[in-house]
C-alpha cells in the first residue's frame, strides 16, 4: 500500500483537512469571516509573512473558498470575500470558536466576540442555530461584535503593523496622528 492521499479516500475529514489543515489557513479564513479580507489587515492581525499569506489566499482561491473583489479602482485594490463554498464553512468556524472559548482559555476571560443574530437582534451563541430564537444562523444572519478587550488587542496589532511598515517605507506611507 502506498502513501495515503486525501483525494483517494472516502473520509470527508481527510478531504477537508487537505483544504484547510495547513498552518495559518483557519486563521486567514477567520479574519475573512469576522473582519474584512484586505491583505494588509489580515497580515497585521495574524503577524504572518506576506509570502505565506499570499500562498494561503491563493490556495483558498484555487479551492473556491474565497475570491478577490475590487474595492478601489485607482490604485487597484482588492479584498478577499467568501464564496458560497467558503460561507458554508461557517458552522465549522463557529464550532471551532465555541471550543476555543470553552476549553482553550481561562473561564473568567470574556469572549473575544459575539455573533448577533440579525433576525431577532439577540446574541446568537456559537451553534448553527440562534441560542435565543432557534432559527438557523449563517454568515448572512450574524453581525460580528468585537468585545472591548479583543477590539483593543486587534487595534494594538493594527497600530504596531502600521508603525513597522512606516519604519520600512517612511516616504511611502506617511504616519497620521
Amino acid at each position: 500500500m502506498g502513501t495515503f492521499q486525501p483525494d483517494e479516500t472516502l473520509c470527508p475529514i481527510a478531504r477537508v483537512q487537505r483544504i484547510i489543515g495547513e498552518k495559518w489557513t483557519l486563521q486567514v479564513l477567520n479574519e475573512i469571516f469576522i473582519a474584512r479580507g484586505r491583505f494588509d489587515e489580515i497580515e497585521a492581525q495574524l503577524g504572518i509573512t506576506s509570502i505565506m499569506l499570499n500562498d494561503r489566499l491563493r490556495k483558498l482561491q484555487t479551492e473556491g473558498l474565497v475570491e478577490r473583489q475590487l474595492y478601489n479602482p485607482r490604485p487597484a485594490r482588492y479584498e478577499f470575500v467568501l464564496t458560497e463554498k467558503g460561507r458554508a464553512l461557517f458552522p465549522l468556524m463557529a464550532a471551532v470558536r465555541a471550543y476555543g472559548e470553552a476549553w482553550c482559555k481561562p473561564a473568567e476571560q470574556e469572549p473575544a466576540l459575539h455573533y448577533r443574530h440579525a433576525r431577532c437582534g439577540e446574541i446568537a451563541g456559537f451553534g448553527p442555530a440562534c441560542a435565543t430564537c432557534g432559527d438557523p444562523v449563517d454568515t448572512v444572519e450574524v453581525q460580528i461584535e468585537f468585545l472591548p478587550a479583543y477590539l483593543a488587542e486587534r487595534s494594538a496589532r493594527q497600530e504596531s503593523f502600521r508603525q513597522k511598515r512606516h519604519l520600512k517605507h517612511p516616504l511611502k506611507r506617511p504616519l497620521r496622528a
